[in-house]
Order: structure tokens, then C-alpha cells, then sequence
């Protein structure tokens, strides 16, 4: 299969790789869309540790291609969005929820394991999500950025008519737009053109 690989410091490169093959606990997805990340951008600038022929893509979904033994609940062409990571779902941080802080977490895309800059992709079943017929493909591949700016929101306790400054504008700040109407964000970006307003207040710079 073709994949992009990270090949060193601001170099990619597309090449051929092994189609992957679900193991016990996985499926594999032939991939419908991958989003570029601003992670992804600075990964290929400054390395981050990855070795070289990394396949990157974390921001993803596609359909059950192939499913492993012991996974249940998804069937061959079942159209699904992933989380990026593999946890092992026995150590006490993923026995309370919290997945992301697996004492064994293993990443997709970043060096750890292959993401999905690829036709196919390996993730385990536990971090599938199935995509409704009305979310599109591309949509769908945005479920996870999408996630991280609610999480934020969720954390932050806003409240109907509260002042918030976003901080960026890129897809993790989506939700913090979407509660402009109850909500009253302020936008700059993380700039050094970044100037005060005449009322002492951060201007948008956009």
C-alpha cells in the first residue's frame, strides 16, 4: 500500500508498506479521510523523536475492512472515526476511564505506531467510534479535534454570558466559536503581530 512517511526534518516522503493485518483485540480501516494536524506540522519540522519512515496521520476515520479475533460489535464496511491511541484497558487508569493516561498508552501517527497517511490503518476496536449516515467521511475525520476543544469547554465551566479569550483558530477551538451565543469569546491568534486594541483589550488578528 502507499503511505507518507516522516523521513527526517522537514522531508516526507510517499513509499510502498506492508498492508497491516488485525491482531486479536484490532480491526483494520481502509482509510476515507485524514486530517492534517498542527501537531503533524510541527512533527515534520523539528523531529519530535520519530524515527525515519514514520507513517503519520492521526485525525481520522474509514470503514472495517478486516476485523481481528475477539472484537464484537463492528461488521465489515461499518464506517467509523478513531481515537489515536491503544490503551490496554487493565491498568487502573483505564479501569476508571481515563484511557488516555494508560500507564502502556501507545500513540497512532507519532512515532509509536503507524498511522494513517496510509490506504490502511490498524487501531484497536476499543477506540472506534461508528459515524451516522447524515456525517460524512471527511466530517468524520474531524471527531477527534473536535473532541479535544469540547473537552476544554467541558473543563473550563463557561457559563451563558461569561468573557472567554480562544486562543487560536484552528478545529480545536470550533466549540469555543460554537458558544458564541451564549458566550463571548475573544479571538487573537498566538502572534507576534498580536497587538493591543485601543481599549487595552487583545485584538483579533486574523
Amino acid at each position: 500500500m502507499k503511505v507518507a512517511v516522516y523521513k527526517r526534518p522537514n522531508e516526507m516522503a510517499v513509499i510502498d508498506a506492508p498492508k497491516p493485518q488485525a491482531k486479536p483485540g484490532e480491526v483494520v480501516l481502509k482509510v476515507h479521510a485524514c486530517g492534517i494536524c498542527g501537531s503533524d506540522l510541527h512533527a515534520v519540522q523539528y523531529g519530535f523523536g520519530m524515527p525515519p519512515d514514520t507513517i503519520m496521520g492521526h485525525e481520522f476515520c474509514g470503514e472495517v475492512h478486516e476485523i481481528g479475533a475477539g472484537v464484537s460489535g463492528f461488521k465489515l464496511g461499518d464506517r467509523v472515526s478513531a481515537l489515536p491511541f491503544n490503551s490496554c484497558g487493565e491498568c487502573d487508569r483505564c479501569k476508571r476511564g481515563m484511557e488516555i493516561h494508560c500507564h502502556k498508552l501507545q500513540g497512532l501517527g507519532l512515532g509509536q505506531l503507524p498511522g494513517a497517511y496510509a490506504e490502511f490503518v490498524a487501531c484497536g476496536a476499543q477506540s472506534l467510534f461508528k459515524l451516522p449516515d447524515n456525517v460524512s467521511s471527511r466530517d468524520g475525520a474531524m471527531v477527534e479535534p473536535l473532541s479535544v476543544g469540547l473537552h476544554a469547554v467541558k473543563r473550563s465551566g463557561i457559563r451563558a454570558g461569561d468573557v472567554a479569550v480562544v486562543m487560536g483558530a484552528g478545529r480545536s477551538a470550533w466549540p469555543a466559536h460554537g458558544r458564541k451565543a451564549k458566550a463571548r469569546p475573544s479571538w487573537f491568534r498566538n502572534s507576534p503581530r498580536a497587538v493591543r486594541n485601543w481599549r487595552g483589550n487583545w485584538a483579533p488578528m486574523w
